[in-house]
């Protein structure tokens, strides 16, 4: 847990400093994913995990915000930015955020910038536009089936960074091109939410 910790706190720190305004909470069910599974509906699972989980996110509730994601097996770790889903609650908010002037650019630009630079992309999408939004065209008809995902690599190696005291700027310099995207649903999720008060 002490260097999981510390690990919380650096790249927290490193990514304030690039201008992602994240919580690095260095606790248990805060960053740090429980090792421990709930075993209720699964009682033939392993009681442990065999990996660690941080997880830094936008301001707000945490597994409902953009968040940037690192976990650490034996093998290698994985990098993700993105967010599981879009809250439904708020999801019908977030679509009018996006037909609004450019976002829906905005959004599609950065996964295809991402994609560019050679990010894999693990999307949720709708088959369809909703209904409300059936008479849209271009990005804003393509932007509105988005629900959720995660850009970012997994490397089947351990880079030397993650055992130096290199690795928080390693980390933010490996989510670079994944930057623009938490920025925009960051800037949509808290513009939605707004709109919804």
């Amino acid at each position: 847990l002490t260097p999981a910790r510390q690990a919380v706190l650096a790249v927290g720190q490193a990514l304030h400093e690039v201008g992602c305004r994240v919580v690095a909470d260095p606790r248990v069910n805060g960053s740090i994913f429980r090792m421990a599974r709930d075993r209720r509906f699964r009682p033939d699972a392993l009681p442990y995990k065999t990996h660690l989980a941080l997880l830094w996110w936008a301001e707000g509730v945490r597994m409902q915000q953009p968040s940037f994601y690192l976990q650490i097996n034996g093998k290698g770790i994985e990098v993700g930015v993105g967010l599981p889903e879009v809250p439904r609650e708020q999801l019908p908010a977030f679509r009018r955020w996006l037909v609004d002037g450019d976002h829906a650019a905005r959004l599609l630009g950065t996964i295809e910038a991402g994609t560019t630079a050679g990010v894999e992309w693990t999307l949720h999408r709708l088959a369809r536009p909703p209904l409300e939004f059936r008479g849209l065209a271009g990005a804003r008809a393509e932007a509105v089936r988005f629900r959720g995902g995660w850009g970012g690599w997994t490397l089947a190696a351990h880079p030397a960074e993650l055992f130096d005291p290199t690795f928080p700027a390693w980390f933010v310099e490996t989510c670079r091109p994944l930057l623009p995207f938490f920025h925009v649903l960051a800037e949509g999720l808290q513009r939605s939410a707004s709109r919804e008060r």
